[in-house]
């Protein structure tokens, strides 16, 4: 067909792009006696590197310290291969963009390796290598050079014993209880110094000591023990200021405490910049110890300040409480800006006033997104949506959205062959914790109260299904790295309409049969999210960071104890209202790990698996809480919902997919590159598959067995496109199935000739990165 002709033609012109970008001679544009830095290595050697140093020292590191860096490398140099297929005359528009697009190749430059090396060596110093030596060489082979930095660490001292000169009892009762980071048999380096001058600063601005300066700690190290060995003495003077005299006396450090906090909030830092008396405009109002200053209106409750704020008058100063208070009023996301300065008080010069300015966004956005999938099989699908947010609905910085989706899938060889779908939602996200009692625990976090509710109509050619979702819950940061969020109230009602007698009478088994059928899931569910990217990476050490979410639901046993007040019914088991209820368990986890690969590229792991089973009540789980693989965010050489369960014939499937079962597992592998402007590519791998494993289903193939599941393990390939604009990212992607379980065992590994043969790709269009936490 030309549908499938043209997808041919266009991966052969992608394929044919890469060859000829691999292909092009990095070298054409060197100029005639000059060399391309092909690479820099760096080796560490040394006859007394010990065990310790190999452990701390790292080539990846010392590299990151090279002045002059090769050209850009990702799976293979796409920039400089991109850049030397420009041609001289700049004039023209695509020789001028294919510069700016790709690099121009990196001149060897001979005179920045004597920079490297001392910065090297400054380098190893920090570390505690004094000795340290580096030594270059150059390998010059056709047009292309190669520096290899040559790392010898040599010995270096370690710390025997630790004294501390401290005078004032308070500041040494503190340095006291936080020292588990200076310890004997620690080599010793300016590094390791700086980080506990770092810690002991902390420590003290934290108790109270909001003038105590870094600089004020020495360190006295005595070499002459022996055996590479020193002697440390930690120093902090007693704290110097002029009297009433005029002249200079040593005390101890001033504590210092809470006196008035003001917020000021509709604060506009520019108009305050320009005009002196901007502030005095305000209005004030007092809330508790609190100063409530607001420009153009209070646009919200002091209460929602209040918690947000962790000051209190008479408390020590704490540069943690900073840190939090900003990132309580960072959460609220009410604010474009924050700034939380402090002044000494004119009543006392150990009293600090708090002040904290607010500048606000707007609190109404919008957002319009679509994502589409089409494959060989003449199936087209989009799903349009829209969403509405209210920031500060009720001026307590309450979050109300609205969601509309559309979903909808076309069979272009048959026009009676549509499926529609409409969702839509609302929810509230409350900046507070609703509950009869105070907990304590957040007193120092803003929690949330969340209620959500939705609707979703489906009209599929063989059934129409409706389904109302009501969920009440909290969610709560315990730390940077760690959210939880709890549901004790998830009431979803199914009711199935116009179930075709041809479709039902394919269900041959009670399994299936109890999937379509009206019901109603009254449970509780549950999230921990652990993510510990930085919160601010370092754009010159990228570092690897992981993500995993864990899922519980648990639903039906509370209603299970008043079982014997319900009517039965012989195949649905107990009723309400006529209706049966669902008795499951439920549980997955979805873990990403990112790494960096290259300069600008990374690789991305996901690793999925969830298991559910039913019992008491019902004999299979709710078909909308059972588990499917396929689609944009899985494995996309497949349809939504269209693998699976286990071997079972994809001929069995119909025109639009509806798998599901009970477990689901899935590894995907991502490597994304950038290309030039804004767009990036990507090759991908995905793999996994469902299965059931209820006794009742007697699908054959379905369900799973340790002695063959390996062999039904899907396997996809692929590669995508993407447009990233900060804000969001439109991503395409074009998956082909590499082992297909729903063939015949001797027929399910797909040569790649076959690859875009009828049935074995899909296209896929969406929004965002797929799999991110």
């Amino acid at each position: 067909m030309g549908f499938t002709f043209s997808w041919r033609i266009y991966i052969l012109a992608v394929s044919f792009t890469g060859l000829c970008l691999c292909s092009c001679s990095t070298t054409r544009k060197v100029p005639e006696g000059s060399y391309l830095l092909k690479k820099n290595t760096v080796n560490i050697y040394g006859d007394k590197l010990d065990s310790r140093a190999l452990r701390e020292l790292s080539a990846d590191e010392i590299y990151t310290y090279i002045h002059q860096r090769s050209n850009r490398k990702d799976m293979f140099k796409f920039y400089l291969g991109l850049y030397n297929l420009s041609g001289k005359n700049t004039s023209k528009w695509i020789n001028r963009k294919l510069q700016e697009w790709g690099e121009a190749p990196v001149i060897f430059d001979s005179t920045l390796i004597r920079r490297s090396v001392l910065n090297i060596e400054s380098y190893m110093r920090n570390r505690g290598f004094y000795y340290a030596t580096v030594k270059d060489s150059v390998i010059v082979k056709g047009k292309k050079a190669e520096v290899i930095y040559s790392v010898n660490p040599d010995a270096s001292y370690y710390i025997r014993n630790i004294a501390y000169d401290i005078q004032d009892t308070t500041v040494r009762k503190y340095v006291l209880s936080d020292t588990l980071r200076l310890r004997s048999g620690r080599r010793l380096s300016p590094n390791m110094l700086n980080r506990e001058t770092e810690a002991i600063t902390a420590n003290l601005r934290n108790k109270g000591y909001y003038t105590f300066n870094k600089g004020v700690i020495k360190f006295r190290a005595d070499s002459t023990v022996g055996n590479m060995q020193a002697d440390l003495t930690v120093i902090i003077p007693p704290f110097s200021q002029m009297d009433e005299k005029n002249q200079r006396v040593q005390t101890n450090y001033p504590l210092y405490k809470i006196n008035d906090v003001y917020i000021y909030t509709n604060y506009n830092a520019l108009t305050a910049a320009v005009d002196s008396t901007y502030i005095n405009t305000f209005d004030t109002m007092r809330y508790g110890d609190m100063h409530v200053l607001s420009g153009g209106g209070m646009n919200l409750k002091p209460g929602v300040l209040a918690r947000a704020n962790l000051f209190e008058k008479g408390d020590y100063y704490s540069e943690e409480k900073v840190n939090r208070t900003y990132n309580n009023f960072s959460g609220l996301a009410l604010f474009k800006s924050i700034t939380i300065q402090f002044r000494e008080s004119k009543e006392k010069n150990d009293l600090l006033d708090c002040l904290i300015f607010l500048d606000p966004i707007a609190s109404q956005s919008y957002k319009v997104d679509m994502e589409l999938s089409t494959n060989s099989s003449d199936m087209i699908g989009f799903s349009p949506g829209f969403s509405y947010a209210h920031k500060n609905l009720f001026k307590g910085a309450e979050v109300f959205t609205l969601d509309f989706r559309g979903v909808f899938q076309y069979s272009l060889r048959s026009s009676g062959n549509t499926s529609q779908e409409y969702n839509m939602g609302a929810s509230l996200n409350l900046p507070k914790f609703l509950m009869p009692v105070s907990l304590g625990y957040f007193k120092t976090q803003i929690p949330h109260t969340l209620f959500n509710t939705s609707y979703v109509y489906q009209q599929r050619p063989d059934y129409t299904r409706a389904m109302a979702t009501i969920r009440f819950g909290y969610r709560w940061k315990a730390s940077q790295q760690n959210t939880y969020q709890l549901n004790l109230l998830d009431f979803n009602m199914v009711k199935m309409y116009d179930l075709s007698p041809e479709f039902y009478a394919k269900i041959n088994n009670l399994y299936l049969k109890n999937t379509y059928s009206n019901h109603f899931v009254l449970g509780i569910t549950g999230s921990y999210i652990y993510n510990n990217q930085p919160e601010r990476p370092n754009r010159w050490r990228r570092s690897s960071y992981l993500g995993y979410i864990i899922n519980g639901d648990v639903a039906g046993n509370i209603l299970s104890l008043f079982n014997a007040a319900m009517p039965k019914d012989p195949s649905l088991g107990r009723m309400i209202e006529g209706m049966p209820y669902s008795q499951y368990v439920k549980a997955d986890i979805n873990m990403i790990y990112n790494t960096p690969v290259y300069t600008a590229s990374e690789l991305v792991y996901r690793f999925y698996f969830g298991i559910g089973k039913a019992y008491g009540n019902s004999i299979s789980m709710p078909f909308e809480k059972m588990f499917y693989a396929g689609g944009a965010n899985g494995l996309r050489g497949w349809q939504i919902r269209e693998l699976g369960p286990g071997s079972v014939s994809s001929d069995s499937i119909g025109v639009f997919p509806n798998q599901v079962a009970d477990l689901r597992l899935e590894f995907n592998v991502e490597y994304r590159f950038p290309l030039f402007w804004k767009f990036e590519g990507a090759f991908f791998a995905d793999a996994g598959n469902i299965w059931s494993i209820n006794p009742s289903d007697t699908r054959a193939g379905a369900k799973f067995g340790f002695n063959r599941f390996y062999k039904e393990i899907a396997v996809d390939t692929g590669l995508g496109l993407r447009l990233d604009f900060d804000y969001f990212v439109l991503r395409f992607d074009l998956g082909v199935k590499v082992h297909n379980p729903g063939l015949p065992e001797k027929s399910r590994l797909i040569a790649p000739f076959d690859w875009l043969n009828k049935n074995n790709f899909n296209f896929h269009f969406g929004i965002n990165y797929p799999f991110n936490n």
